[in-house]
């Protein structure tokens, strides 16, 4: 008889063990733009997640390509007795983050508390085949966005270029699915059918059409005491559209994750 896993080591799991999980040697094109959207550096890096034969410890190990041939390697060790908590992977990079996967290729690195004059943000994962792209969403002291980085990964080698194509909108009808993981990991599947709704009807928020057809909304500058989400969209194949939701309450405590996944309607 098989157990039945708890929330935390289900999310462990996805992150690590499964087929569509992070480990692998992700060969990277990191490219960073401002919120004018123009773009400020590129750099290549080299990501290597490996689990030991329990899957109980994995080894992650960046390094960093210089343009002059010279690199830089970081190292961390993720530990499953101490990372994996109830809430999310703790990486030792950053313990007042947590990591939290859908099981079916995407994930999160996030902020689980806004706090006044620290840095705030997340990754935001999108994995298919041997491919990973993600975005990176960083906020400044002041509370306002100072840059996003799209990184486009492959499992083996580098890419030749990072992806140019650019989606301002989707066209025709997009029918999909919807999951909310709750700030303890537990998954919530809603019966009905979802209509993609691309725009977020506030007045702070900001819609980045990136490269790699992202879609990206999310508030201009935080402010205390206003709830808000960040929204990150990705065009996955010709018809199908995958969207990551980060929500945060008026206090700016996470409150869980929306995952969605949005299929072309396709006419006879």
């Amino acid at each position: 008889m098989n157990k039945i896993m708890n929330a935390a080591d289900q999310n462990w799991a996805n992150l690590f063990l499964t087929q569509n999980s992070n480990c692998g040697s992700w060969h990277g094109l990191w490219t960073s733009y401002n919120t004018n959207q123009e773009f400020i550096q590129q750099k290549k890096v080299i990501r290597d997640f490996h689990s030991n034969s329990e899957g109980t410890i994995v080894d992650h190990q960046n390094t960093y390509l210089n343009e002059d041939g010279s690199s830089s390697k970081q190292k961390w060790e993720i530990d499953k007795l101490t990372s994996n908590q109830p809430d999310g992977v703790i990486h030792p990079a950053a313990t007042s983050m947590r990591t939290l996967a859908s099981g079916n290729g995407e994930s999160v690195w996030i902020s689980k508390q806004l706090e006044i004059g620290q840095l705030f943000g997340g990754e935001f994962f999108f994995r298919h085949q041997n491919w990973r792209n993600s975005v990176v969403i960083l906020y400044g002291q002041k509370g306002i966005i100072d840059r996003l980085t799209l990184i486009c990964e492959h499992d083996g080698n580098f890419p030749d270029s990072y992806p140019k194509e650019v989606i301002d909108d989707l066209e025709d009808d997009w029918i999909g699915s919807t999951k909310l993981m709750t700030p303890d990991l537990n998954l919530i599947e809603e019966k009905e059918p979802k209509k993609l709704t691309l725009k977020i009807a506030q007045p702070n928020y900001q819609t980045f059409n990136l490269p790699g057809s992202f879609i990206i909304q999310t508030p201009v500058e935080y402010k205390v005491g206003e709830s808000f989400k960040i929204q990150v969209g990705k065009l996955i194949t010709k018809n199908q559209y995958k969207q990551i939701s980060a929500n945060y309450n008026n206090q700016g405590q996470f409150e869980g994750i929306l995952w969605e996944t949005f299929e072309r309607v396709v006419m006879n």
